[in-house]
């Protein structure tokens, strides 16, 4: 859906989710991790990365990770951890292995065809877990280095090869059209000899209905199939005096797979002018933007613009604040885990989602692990679900209630500043009162953000 601001800019709705899903290739997260440390980088990509990271933690944007990333992160060992950093620190949802996504689009093709569904492209296919699933304090990423399996030498020569084709291709005068129907043939009979299995599952081993799928277009317009076929065709046609480059294929793999599951696509300037130019981008509905400054410029303006003006996917039904008092500061680790677990088991329950804030006057508590004592916890303990925010020691009680209201997340929230043994059904009771529109519960003020 596409909705226009008041600034006169457009943005592009979410298609499947509550989220903007936001895929960047690895063009632009390797740009992303040398920021720091080459001037030469566009100070742009920085500031895209920093609003994706606040869009993140507002639960308002996912960046995905996928095959990709991990294949051409192999290839940059001194950026892989890092690139996993911010990856992570843009989103906690993985792609589906290419293949796989290839496969249930063909299988959404029979049930198309045989009128058990009326789309092909589904969310649930693409993501391994939801989308719009709330942000986790912490992911886990396995270190894979695929660099012996995808070599760059392979990479080139396939590269040679493609480049060899595209002359022949341009001597015998072969038009785009043309082009574009023989890389769909050759890529449906792959498809057909890869499935055979799952055609004979889907039909019941009828082979007439099976004939009568192969002639309908179905196959020909799989969305996988489209941009694949018409991606290379643009290429291997329309561009004569550029040399095939050893990452073309993996960009075209990528963006032929993704494009029609996510809002937005960042990848190579070229690869996004070919989109554009062949209309795919408007086709499935994805904003697209290349690597130049005109477009990342305006990558910057979009998310600002997408931040500024939708709400996020998830609210906290309420947040509690705390500043600790000695007693609390003398019985922190069981007070924030008492607080935080019953927080949990209430959002596991009835999906009730309260969050915790502490405040750090940088004179807080601290706890050695008995088990090793090199490693040293914060106040709150292993709650990773508590916020800190820092604090003047010489804060009043005006200023707390201030930044709890500039920091909440939620509607409502409360300010607790003194030890209180907290019942086992402090935070039902917190939910229910804030859920009421009651002013007050038990000692503690309910204050309006």
């Amino acid at each position: 859906m596409l909705e226009k601001l008041g600034s006169g800019i457009n943005i592009n709705m979410p298609k499947f989710t509550k989220k903007l899903v936001v895929y960047l290739d690895q063009n632009f997260i390797s740009e992303m991790a040398k920021a720091a440390t080459n001037p030469r980088v566009s100070p742009l990509f920085t500031s895209i990365y920093n609003l994706l990271h606040q869009g993140f933690l507002e639960e308002k944007t996912a960046v995905p990770s996928s095959w990709f990333h991990d294949i051409e992160s192999s290839f940059a060992p001194d950026l892989k951890g890092r690139i996993n950093d911010l990856l992570a620190h843009m989103g906690q949802i993985d792609l589906q292995y290419p293949d796989t996504i290839s496969r249930f689009q063909f299988h959404r093709a029979i049930k198309v065809f045989q009128g058990a569904a009326d789309q092909i492209i589904d969310i649930k296919d693409a993501y391994e877990s939801d989308p719009d699933k709330r942000a986790e304090p912490f992911k886990i990423n396995v270190n894979m280095n695929l660099a012996k399996l995808f070599s760059l030498g392979s990479r080139e020569k396939l590269a040679a090869d493609i480049d060899n084709l595209k002359q022949s291709i341009s001597s015998e005068r072969i038009s785009f059209a043309e082009q574009t129907s023989r890389e769909k043939d050759i890529h449906i009979k792959h498809i057909i000899k890869s499935e055979i299995d799952g055609l004979k599952y889907g039909f019941h081993k009828d082979p007439e209905s099976v004939t009568k799928f192969f002639n309908s277009d179905i196959l020909k317009n799989l969305p996988h199939v489209v941009i694949h076929s018409s991606m290379w065709s643009k290429l291997l046609v329309d561009n004569p005096g550029r040399p095939i480059g050893r990452g073309d294929q993996a960009d075209i793999d990528m963006i032929s797979t993704f494009l029609p599951y996510v809002d937005v696509l960042a990848t190579d300037t070229f690869m996004a002018e070919i989109v554009g130019q062949l209309g795919l981008d408007q086709k499935y509905g994805t904003t697209v933007y290349g690597a130049n400054q005109k477009s990342l410029g305006e990558m910057e303006t979009y998310i600002n613009n997408y931040l500024i003006n939708n709400e996020p996917a998830h609210k906290p039904v309420v947040s509690i604040f705390v500043h600790s008092d000695q007693k609390i500061k003398e019985n922190s680790f069981e007070f924030f885990k008492n607080l935080t677990q019953q927080a949990k088991r209430y959002e596991s329950r009835r999906g009730w989602w309260v969050k915790v804030h502490a405040f750090d006057n940088g004179n807080m508590p601290k706890y050695i692990m008995r088990a090793n004592p090199k490693i040293v916890m914060p106040f709150y303990g292993l709650q990773f679900d508590v916020d800190t925010i820092k604090i003047s020691s010489l804060a009043t009680s005006e200023e707390l209630v201030s930044l709890s209201r500039a920091n909440s997340k939620s509607e409502k929230f409360i300010l607790i500043d003194k030890y209180t043994e907290l019942p086992d059904d402090f935070i039902l009771g917190l939910i229910k009162a804030t859920i009421a529109g009651d002013d007050n519960f038990i000692d503690h003020e309910i204050h309006s953000r």
